[in-house]
């Protein structure tokens, strides 16, 4: 957007433009004096900074907004679309938003405080003041997912794995998960669709004359015998399979029904795409209509590798509250203390 005061012309820039140049000013004969200079630079960056080395608690997608008079809002989105309203203070001046652990519902999004400061394209800190800004952090499991180009297998792109493909694993991983990248490959194992050549017609409409007339380069001559459209179809189906350019060794099909006005082309799958055949009518008074019937069209060559995840097999009995297990753990040869484990706590056990 562009604004005027006092003779000055303020530039406001989209989002999506980011950092630009400066502008190149022009002022021809008018005898102007323009000077210009950049008033507010484009936050392209959010850093993260954990105190004490804390994490997300969950996976998804943290939404930062900020108004120009100030007010911030957030929101956390889960993997399985649950969303989280959280708490967040905002130092417009400093261009920081802290998190505090302890605040509303941040405990179920993260382990720790966090700060998020506002940087320019120098890595500056960016004051947010008086400005309209929105803030996207995409936060991934410890088990990263799939993503479109990261494997290919025999020349073919596996493309990403998804959530949905394992319901076992916890939903901060499971797009991660063994189960869900063997999903990918699989899906790409076998090939789908069939190769197929293109199929054009064409119908012949009017009352003939005298003349002469081109399909795909083939002449033939209409005379007073094709007094129908009928006839006329019928003798340029015959001129077409006795030609070079559609005749039997050109591997091109001419299928045409006795009594009709539809001729059909049916064309080799190494012909691939091919543009409509071109009907010049010339003087015979007659009007064709070229369509394509049927595209183009290949299969998809699949891997031929299929994926599997190896079945853990447990066997004993449920824990209980009052369940334990007593022994001891050798590394290299030397044992450790007795330990007995405590249900449900690792840190204790």
């Amino acid at each position: 957007s562009i604004s005027q005061a006092n003779g000055i012309l303020t530039f406001t820039f989209a989002t999506t433009d980011g950092a630009v140049d400066n502008l190149e000013y022009a002022v021809g004969a008018t005898n102007a004096t323009v000077t210009g200079a950049t008033t507010r630079d484009a936050v392209v960056v959010a850093t993260e900074d954990f105190s004490n080395n804390g994490a997300f608690l969950k996976s998804g997608a943290l939404n930062i907004t900020i108004s120009s008079a100030g007010v911030v809002s957030s929101t956390f989105t889960s993997v399985d679309n649950e969303s989280t309203e959280l708490t967040a203070t905002l130092d417009a001046a400093n261009g920081t938003i802290t998190f505090t652990q302890t605040a509303g519902l941040n405990s179920n999004i993260f382990s720790e405080d966090v700060v998020y400061t506002l940087e320019d394209e120098s890595g500056g800190t960016e004051p947010a003041t008086g400005r309209a800004l929105s803030v996207a952090i995409s936060v991934e499991g410890s088990i990263p997912p799939l993503r479109a180009g990261d494997l290919q297998i025999n020349g073919v792109e596996i493309g990403a794995s998804y959530p949905e493909d394992d319901l076992l694993s916890p939903l901060n991983n499971s797009s991660g998960s063994a189960i869900a990248k063997a999903a990918a490959i699989n899906r790409k194992a076998a090939t789908t669709g069939v190769t197929v050549g293109e199929r054009q017609t064409i119908t012949l409409a009017g009352a003939p004359s005298s003349g002469t007339l081109t399909v795909g380069g083939v002449s033939v001559l209409i005379t007073n015998d094709e007094s129908t459209s009928v006839r006329a179809a019928d003798k340029i189906t015959a001129a077409l399979r006795a030609s070079d350019e559609f005749g039997p060794a050109s591997g091109r099909i001419i299928s045409y029904a006795q009594g009709g006005t539809t001729i059909t082309i049916e064309y080799p799958i190494t012909d691939r795409n091919v543009a409509e055949v071109e009907v010049l009518t010339g003087t015979t008074n007659l009007t064709a209509i070229v369509d394509t019937v049927q595209e183009y069209s290949t299969a998809v060559p699949g891997t031929g590798v299929f994926a599997r995840v190896n079945e853990n097999v447990m066997t004993g009995r449920s824990m209980d509250a009052s369940s334990s297990v007593t022994g001891v753990v050798f590394v290299n040869g030397f044992s450790s203390a007795e330990i007995t484990t405590t249900l449900n706590n690792t840190r204790q056990t």
